[in-house]
This record gives C-alpha cells, structure tokens and sequence, in this order.
C-alpha cells in the first residue's frame, strides 16, 4: 500500500502534544464533518438544529466521547505518550487497524466542508500522524525485531506508513525524546561529548538509528518517559493464548483424540 501518511515533523515541541482533550476534538470534527455531509446531502444526520449551531456541535462532542474510535485512541497515546504497554494484545491488532483507518478517512484534498458550510470536514489528520508515528517509534523500541512474526503484528502496520521495521529516523528520535528534530541532528555532530553523543547510520540519503543505540541515547535524555513493561517482558507478553491460559496442547489434542475414539 502506497504511504499517504508522510510526516514532516513541527519545528516546535509544543505541537506534538496530544492530549485526551485533544482526541476527543479531532474525534468530534471527525463525526461533525460526517454527519454534516449526511445532514446536508442525504437528509440522515446525528446531529440535531443547524450543522454550525452550538447545539449541533454538542451532539457531535457528546456521540464522539461515546465512540469505539476514541477508546482506542486513548490506548494508542497511552502507551506512545506515556509508555503504559496495552493490557491485552488478543484484539489490539483490531485497535491498530480502526485506528490507521480512522486516519486515512480524514485524509482530504482541502478543508472544504469548512470552506463551503462553516463545519469541520475532519479530523485533524497532522496530529494523528504524530500520534501514531510516536507509538511505532516506541514499539520498535521496547519489543525486540527477533519477536516471531505470528505474534507482533504491529511492524506490519508500520511499514505501510514507510516507517522502518528496525531502524529509526530522526523525526522517531526526536518524537521520543521530545526534541525538535533539528536538536537531534545537533546531537549527532562529532563535536558533542561522547556521552552524548547521538550515533547515526546512513544508508545512502537516508539517515537512521540503529535500536541499541536508540535505546542508549534516549536513557540520556530529559524529555524522554520510559516504557512501563509487564513483568518477565518480552516473554510474558509475545505468547499463545495456550500458554497464557497454561493449557497444554499435546494434553488438548490428546483429549481430542479420546472423544473421538468414543
């Protein structure tokens, strides 16, 4: 699938700020620019009064905090934001998919529902980018590459974003460490101090980060919040659901085999 999620990183910290209030907006304007268009061109909205009233937004905010897609939001920028890993795995693969839909849908040529009635046409599709490139950029950080495949699904997801399986770009670092990606750059100049002295990789016109040396150089940093991990991670977590439940299999397929005989 062809990246049409790109990010071009703000040259101020302050926008990567994403908090619950703020997905709660991009939520609503979502929902808003839906209804509106259903409103106006099929006549079966959810809103209630005109599509610019008070009254209407409300309803918009009020169905948006009630929504499937903003739960799953949350868990995203819990763990990309604050470093909580999600508590369970089973159905996260369906939050990851949700969520990465969500945002292409608010992939739009202009704002034109704004433009043309005075409503959002979407969500603000920038800070969705930040959002999910942040929680990528953590992943591939706290869970080793060496994970079998069947069980990290996530990686998957990443690459349609054109973001590296295993390695790291600047924009990553400097989302994690809560830097500009301009200071990261500075970080990487042969004049700074050893210890802090960020490490970079190029392979061609591409510039990474290598995961142990991602893993060093953000330990160092102030503005970066350690990953808190279930215990005995990796391990605990990247499992059956067998072995998880501490069902053995040869003991299930030879109780199988014994109704069967029966």
């Amino acid at each position: 699938m062809p990246n049409f999620l790109p990010l071009k990183l703000p040259g101020r910290t302050s926008a990567y700020r994403l908090s619950n209030a703020d997905l709660l907006d991009i939520v609503a304007d979502a929902t808003h620019g839906m209804s509106a268009k259903l409103d106006l061109f099929v006549g079966t909205g959810l809103g209630i009064g005109k599509i610019d009233s008070p009254e209407y937004r409300a309803r918009m905010v009020e169905t948006a905090e009630a929504s499937t897609i903003y739960s799953q939001l949350q868990q995203m920028r819990d763990y990309a934001y604050e470093g909580h890993f999600p508590d369970f795995l089973f159905n996260f693969g369906d939050t990851i998919h949700d969520v990465m839909a969500f945002a292409y849908a608010q992939i739009r040529p202009f704002d034109y529902m704004n433009e043309f009635y005075g409503v959002p046409t979407g969500g603000d599709i920038e800070r969705l980018k930040i959002l999910l490139t942040k929680f990528y950029a953590r992943w591939k950080l706290d869970v080793p590459t060496e994970i079998e495949a069947s069980w990290d699904f996530v990686r998957d997801f990443a690459e349609q974003m054109g973001l590296n399986s295993s390695r790291f770009t600047l924009v990553e670092i400097a989302l994690l460490a809560n830097m500009t990606e301009r200071s990261v750059r500075n970080s990487a100049r042969s004049s700074e101090p050893p210890s802090r002295r960020l490490i970079v990789k190029r392979d061609g016109h591409y510039l990474y980060v290598e995961r142990e040396e991602a893993t060093r150089w953000l330990a160092g940093r102030r503005g970066f919040i350690p990953s808190l991990l279930p215990e005995g991670f990796p391990e605990s977590v990247f499992r059956s659901a067998f072995e998880k439940l501490g069902i053995e299999m040869n003991a299930l397929t030879a109780e199988e085999d014994k109704d069967d005989r029966l």
